[in-house]
């Protein structure tokens, strides 16, 4: 890859917990957190190994068929105490609560 990135945040993963290991990228750290009780879904956040980061697991969490989030604490130009987070809300096509898990009311 000519151009390096420092944090990469894919969405919809699908990636089963089994396989998580499966996917790795040199160089870089991965956090992933799965949807767990469904197929589909999953948030995951790669971090340049030279920022020293580390799962937040009380900021990293999956509310079933709301939302799911994945937190690091990353260490930047030796200052400790980034946060990164990738938080996807998730609407189904049917639910009748769509607009307020958009607008997180």
């Amino acid at each position: 890859m000519k151009v390096k990135f420092n944090i990469v945040a894919i969405i919809e993963t699908w990636i089963e917990p089994n396989l998580i290991n499966d996917f790795h990228i040199q160089n870089y750290d991965a956090f992933h957190i799965t949807r767990g009780t469904r197929r589909g879904g999953g948030v995951a956040i790669y971090t340049n190994q030279k920022l020293w980061g580390s799962l937040v697991e009380s900021k990293s969490y999956v509310v079933d068929n709301i939302l799911e989030c994945v937190t690091t604490e990353l260490t930047i130009n030796w200052l400790v105490g980034w946060l990164i987070g990738c938080l996807t809300p998730y609407k189904q096509p049917w639910s009748i609560h769509g607009d307020e898990v958009m607008t997180m009311k």
